[in-house]
């Protein structure tokens, strides 16, 4: 075999490896790129206190119907000024409900590794209306749980999905 056909089957060897390789490291890179990608991502995160929830679902569910008992007539809506969550809360038979105390955990189901929870305060000049100071300016779906209370066995509790959207 003559050197020039030699040297031509070195650079088709190197050509192909070169090749092959050059399509494996591709692969490698968009495999990469996109175990980066699903890995930060924060929508991506677990629902907080999901295992909790799950174990205590009975009390939970007796907590609901113990509230659901009160017949107490909630509407909860978000508020740009204040900023935050507000409550209004009214009895069975209209009245305002005063002097509750609780907290609020909300959280945006695009980023529910940013989950908040805080108290709840009267608002002073409209009785039966708290206030939760929170940041729920991301338009969409939240999951929304309130616990409040008003003496040993007035206990309000609401767990539900809320979708605000810009109006």
């Amino acid at each position: 075999m003559s050197t020039a056909s030699k040297n031509t089957e070195r650079r088709a060897a190197r050509f192909w490896t070169v090749f092959i390789l050059g399509l494996m490291g591709i692969n490698l890179g968009v495999a990469a790129m996109a175990i980066w990608m699903a890995a930060g991502d924060p929508s991506f995160r677990p629902m907080p206190e999901y295992g909790e929830h799950a174990i205590d679902w009975q009390s939970r569910k007796n907590l609901q119907a113990k509230s659901d008992g009160l017949r107490w007539k909630s509407s909860i809506e978000r508020s740009q000024v204040p900023q935050g969550i507000v409550i209004q809360l009214a009895d069975a038979s209209g009245a305002p409900v005063v002097g509750c105390t609780g907290s609020i955990h909300a959280y945006h189901f695009t980023s529910a590794n940013a989950h908040q929870k805080v108290r709840i305060t009267p608002i002073a000049d409209q009785p039966g209306c708290y206030l939760a100071p929170l940041d729920v300016s991301l338009d969409g779906r939240w999951q929304v749980t309130v616990e409040l209370e008003r003496g040993p066995d007035e206990k309000f509790f609401f767990d539900s999905t809320m979708n605000w959207n810009k109006t």
